[in-house]
């Protein structure tokens, strides 16, 4: 009985040094993937900087350089040319990652490229204006858009983003936790929208027929 006990001491100090020789492996793993993900980004901030602020890896005063030309640079852009700019810069992400690596490493181009941020910030700001124009024949886009082709979610995160800031414009910021204020949404969006189209024949016929109101008016 003795030696059994002996036996399964030894076995459960051995099972214990498996585990952590095995979890000491696998921290190695995650440290090497962040150390790649880091070298990746900082690849991809030198190319950005390169390609669309004209700044090369060891211009002098590089980090003010990129900083004032990303605000510079992104002021007066267009949506879609913004737009454009993302998804190109998006392309210099790997292929081979999977969708959900692509999306991490360009949130983190968002947070540590200025240029990455100011772009979205644009787009943002453009969807957020669409809100506040919204009319008889954007509304319905605009309450329940297509995102049967955004398999970034990229588009579902700009419209996110600026359903959240016309919310908050609203005084409805919380509009995303309860019933209540997502109605509220709902009935400032159609009240927005028929003060945009009441003046225009068209607009307002595009208003009485779209599927947002007669949903509102259903209820």
């Amino acid at each position: 009985m003795i030696g059994m006990g002996h036996d399964a001491g030894r076995i459960c100090a051995i099972s214990r040094q498996l585990d952590l020789e095995l979890q000491e492996k696998e921290d190695r793993a995650d440290d090497f993937s962040k150390y790649q993900d880091e070298i990746l980004i900082e690849k991809l901030c030198n190319r950005i900087d390169l390609k669309h602020l004209g700044i090369g890896k060891y211009d002098c005063c590089k980090s003010f350089k990129s900083a004032i030309l990303s605000c510079y640079q992104t002021t007066e852009l267009s949506e879609q040319k913004a737009y454009s700019e993302i998804r190109t810069i998006q392309s210099y992400i790997p292929s081979n990652l999977s969708i959900d690596d692509k999306k991490l490493i360009f949130s983190q181009l968002i947070k540590q490229h200025s240029y990455v941020n100011y772009l979205m910030k644009n787009v943002v700001q453009h969807k957020f204006e669409q809100f506040i124009n919204v009319n008889g024949s954007t509304i319905d886009a605009l309450y329940q858009p297509d995102f049967t082709h955004d398999i970034d979610d990229l588009e579902k995160d700009i419209y996110t983003d600026a359903k959240k800031q016309f919310c908050s414009y609203l005084k409805i910021s919380s509009y995303y936790t309860g019933c209540e204020n997502h109605r509220l949404f709902l009935l400032y969006l159609c009240h927005r929208a028929f003060k945009n189209s009441r003046f225009e024949e068209k607009e307002l016929k595009a208003y009485n027929n779209s599927n947002t109101v007669k949903q509102i008016q259903g209820q």
